[in-house]
């Protein structure tokens, strides 16, 4: 199949216009559409364990099922093969804390009918010289047509936060890790709660987004309706579940789960994403 479509390892495993569609190439055979389904599926279990760098390939082709392309069969094998080029390169976990931490991120309009797409890292917060460490990662369109960027960036977040939310029910119902709160039982079976643990991080690159979070609404008229988002997420702020940090674009690791990106910005933001940092560019 890959000889077939002419296929050869790449850098990365997805291009700049992963979201377009290409009308060019003809359709696949009926044969080769159950390869596509086949592979695609293969793809995203890899994706979510193992190589999460090629999840929006397998989520865009996934998309693309139904109809899909010899254009889109050559993404697909494109990610396939890049999986075979380091196979010592793959997710790292390594915790260095018990504090959830997640870094949310939108591409804006970046599909064709005018969607963006939302991509998500979930993980425990470095601590000193251990790293950030993501273990569950998700990347999709967005069910809305986001009237702005801020607007597709709190879409996002609002994604981000639920997952927080359920990461903490989880951890919770373990009693362990940063749950909002802890019960003890005493030696006479009375439960005590525990105080409070720091709050989980949710990472952000957009400051209008933050600022909206954090200080309420500006223009009503520009900004009604994303009022329900917004005080979702203030909510847990308020609560003291979780902090909202902005961070640097060129260290927004959940970048490379909302598009196709390449060059030295993917070279960079890889290691941060798989538990590499230390190979990392400065």
């Amino acid at each position: 199949m890959i000889a077939k479509y002419g296929v050869k390892i790449g850098p990365t495993p997805s291009d700049p216009d992963i979201f377009h569609n290409d009308d060019s190439t003809p359709m696949l055979s009926e044969d080769d559409r159950d390869s596509y389904r086949s592979l695609n599926m293969s793809l995203m279990f890899a994706s979510t364990r193992t190589c999460p760098e090629t999840l929006v390939t397998a989520t865009a082709c996934a998309s693309k099922i139904v109809k899909a392309s010899e254009g889109d069969m050559r993404r697909l094998l494109k990610a396939i093969v890049y999986l075979g080029k380091d196979k010592e390169r793959c997710l790292t976990i390594r915790p260095g804390s018990e504090r959830i931490v997640c870094s949310a991120d939108c591409s804006y309009a970046s599909h064709a009918d005018g969607y963006s797409h939302t991509g998500i890292a979930l993980g425990f917060a470095g601590v000193g010289d251990i790293p950030d460490c993501f273990c569950v990662f998700a990347s999709g369109k967005q069910t809305t047509v986001t009237k702005s960027s801020c607007h597709g960036e709190l879409t996002a977040a609002n994604v981000g936060a639920d997952y927080i939310v359920w990461a903490r029910q989880l951890l919770e119902g373990f009693g362990v890790g940063d749950a909002p709160s802890r019960l003890v039982r005493k030696g006479n079976g009375e439960a005590e709660v525990m105080p409070d643990i720091a709050p989980s991080v949710l990472r952000q690159d957009n400051k209008s987004t933050i600022h909206l979070i954090v200080m309420g609404r500006g223009s009503y008229r520009n900004s009604k309706h994303i009022r329900v988002r917004e005080c979702f997420i203030r909510d847990l702020v308020r609560d003291r579940e979780m902090d909202v940090e902005w961070q640097h674009t060129s260290l927004m690791v959940a970048d490379l789960l909302t598009k196709g990106v390449t060059g030295t910005v993917f070279d960079a933001l890889l290691p941060a994403l798989i538990g590499r940092r230390k190979e990392c560019v400065a």
